[in-house]
């Protein structure tokens, strides 16, 4: 899914900036940086901490076992490398603290990885069935715009967590909007992004994304299993947002 060869970016202005933290807004409380291999670790057990609370994640672990952070720290694993080094996924920082309180994961949307499609094809593996589901949305946005398919014109906005102490802070917004702003000096035609839960929804819909793709999960089969059958409202509601950039 995620391979850092994969990717030709588009302009110079995309670096390497792990010599220099790029600071791209600064408040009392936080500064927001480009995330660089520094805050590799740290950024991936925030994600992991965000998404071990998720509504789908939380289904799956009602539906299989209970997912822990190992199962995160594999699915990262294969595109923690380009996050951390494409200079599109943005971070913030307790000025305090020094601590990572913000990750908002950037990647090209048409990235491959066949090892990661084969790990994820073993139906024992917990990510098994959510994989098939992202994958199916793939195939069908593609299908209402054929521009999603082109390597190297469209970001996807993947993984977006803040802690849990620093929520309400509008700090997923202010991650989202400088990402968007990199992203759009960056040459890339579009951006997009896969909402899975009301919080993402909410947070597309303020910045002007177009919803071009909704699905109720409770009515979504595969393997002839509706897996996300008992997803509470209103997180039952899957969205995928676009926003042209040219």
């Amino acid at each position: 899914m995620y391979n850092s060869n994969s990717i030709s970016l588009n302009s110079n202005f995309l670096k390497n900036h792990n010599s220099n933290k790029e600071i791209l807004f600064e408040n009392s409380d936080l500064t927001y940086e480009i995330l660089t291999f520094a805050d590799k670790q740290e950024s991936k057990y925030l994600v992991s901490l965000a998404f071990h609370e998720e509504p789908l994640t939380i289904q799956i672990s009602n539906q299989l076992r209970k997912v822990d952070f190992a199962d995160f720290d594999v699915y990262i694993g294969f595109f923690l490398e380009e996050v951390c080094s494409n200079g599109l996924s943005v971070v913030a920082r307790s000025k305090q603290t020094g601590k990572l309180v913000g990750v908002c994961y950037n990647m090209d949307y048409n990235f491959f990885d066949q090892k990661f499609f084969d790990f994820y094809a073993d139906k024992n593996q917990i990510f098994h069935n959510l994989i098939g589901f992202l994958h199916s949305i793939s195939d069908e946005v593609k299908k209402i715009n054929t521009d999603l398919d082109k390597k190297g014109s469209v970001i996807d906005i993947g993984f977006l967590a803040v802690h849990t102490e620093f929520r309400g802070k509008r700090i997923s917004n202010r991650l989202v909007e400088l990402s968007v702003e990199l992203i759009a000096k960056s040459g890339f035609d579009y951006i997009v992004s896969e909402a899975t839960s009301i919080f993402t929804k909410k947070i597309m819909q303020s910045i002007n994304f177009e919803c071009i793709y909704s699905i109720d999960v409770r009515r979504w089969l595969f393997e002839g299993r509706c897996f996300y059958e008992n997803m509470e409202e209103p997180h039952q509601e899957f969205t995928f947002w676009m926003k042209k950039l040219k």
